[in-house]
């Protein structure tokens, strides 16, 4: 691991002084940190301090902005006073080349190398991999397909639901090896329909690439646009489909709702999401900001939500759920609340504020208490 951390160095230091010292490139830092005052089983609070650093550099690739490379590697610290415990990561999160081509008729977008895939949910695939995009886009539809492989990423980082068999690393080595999954994405989207109406239709599957499988599949329709004014809405469905070591495929259902409705400086809606008890992703996502963090299966989560912007650089949010257990006939497994404020100070300096508690009701989580302070530099 000495030797993965010095070639870490090594890229960061060449990338800024190439970034530095060419004048078409553009280069920099940023430092983030992230102190959470959190409550254990024992309502007592601990400290979960996450201190990050970033560099960057982007390469014009010919004339035009069109055409780019971009490359970010971060160094992550990280300590728990409950167990005393530190650790170390490093990452080079994005390593991307981007390529656009303006035809008659529509825009041809390519990327390739390691970046962010969201899948039209945002809740089964959300990360960084490996791979290759390529979509055409005109005024009435785009069209995309998407490949990647998560072999080669550092697990610390980026979170995934692994086969069973599996062997994570040591959380105390600064880079751990991913469980190896080959991902693949069709997309189609039609933009303004009816109404100025989005209708997009998806199919995404994740295949092992290990002597025993783990395949998942997934079909996802979604609608969103507005409904009247300044009233808008979203929905999607999913339908999944997985199976371990070729056992028979087990199939489960995903579905998500959002409504909003946008004044000056404020917006409310309500949102819901519904995962059964089969269903799981492949990034692994919190869906309750609760002690155990669970993600996206034998739930059904359901509540309201509002921001504010008293002034152009501040937002405020609120947020309050119920959550439903699958695992029990859907009884009221517990209460979430959340309010934040965020403020742009200077263009480069960003503070924020975020409280959460979790009121548990089914004594099948504990009561949690998080407090975040988070202030982010850009060099």
């Amino acid at each position: 691991m000495k030797k993965v951390f010095r070639k870490f160095l090594i890229l960061v230091t060449s990338l800024f002084v190439s970034g530095a010292s060419a004048f078409a490139l553009d280069a920099g830092f940023l430092i983030d940190n992230d102190s959470a005052f959190k409550t254990d089983e024992e309502k007592k609070f601990f400290v979960d301090q996450k201190d990050s650093f970033y560099a960057w550099v982007k390469v014009p690739v010919g004339t035009g902005a069109d055409k780019y490379f971009i490359a970010e590697g971060l160094y992550q610290f990280e300590y728990l006073s409950n167990t005393k415990d530190s650790f170390n990561f490093i990452d080079v999160d994005l390593f991307k080349f981007v390529y656009s081509k303006r035809l008659e008729n529509g825009v041809i977008d390519v990327k390739a190398g390691r970046f962010g895939f969201m899948d039209l949910t945002s809740v089964i695939f959300s990360q960084a991999a490996d791979g290759a995009f390529l979509s055409y886009r005109n005024q009435s539809m785009t069209v995309s397909a998407y490949a990647s492989y998560t072999g080669l990423l550092n697990s610390n980082i980026v979170k995934m639901y692994n086969a069973a068999d599996f062997e994570p690393g040591d959380k105390e080595n600064v880079y751990n090896l991913s469980d190896k999954f080959i991902n693949a994405a069709a997309t189609i989207a039609f933009l303004n329909l009816f109404g100025n109406q989005t209708v997009a239709a998806q199919v995404l599957g994740s295949f092992r690439a290990d002597s025993i499988s783990f395949t998942r599949i997934y079909a996802t329709l979604s609608f969103d646009g507005p409904v009247y004014k300044n009233l808008f809405y979203s929905a999607s469905a999913s339908i999944g489909m997985s199976s371990y070591n070729d056992a028979d495929f087990t199939t489960a259902l995903l579905l998500k709702g959002n409504v909003s409705y946008y004044f000056d400086k404020a917006s409310a809606g309500a949102k819901f999401v519904f995962a059964d008890k089969n269903f799981g992703g492949i990034t692994s996502l919190v869906a309750l900001n609760s002690l155990t963090e669970p993600g996206y299966s034998a739930l059904l989560k359901a509540g309201i939500f509002g921001t504010y912007k008293p002034i152009s650089d501040v937002l405020c949010k609120a947020e309050f759920n119920l959550a439903f257990d699958g695992l029990n006939d859907y009884e009221l497994k517990g209460l979430e609340f959340g309010l934040s404020a965020e403020y742009q100070i200077l263009s480069d300096l960003y503070a924020g504020a975020e409280w959460n508690f979790y009121k548990d009701c089914n004594e099948t989580e504990f009561d949690f208490n998080k407090i975040s302070l988070k202030i982010r530099i850009t060099l």
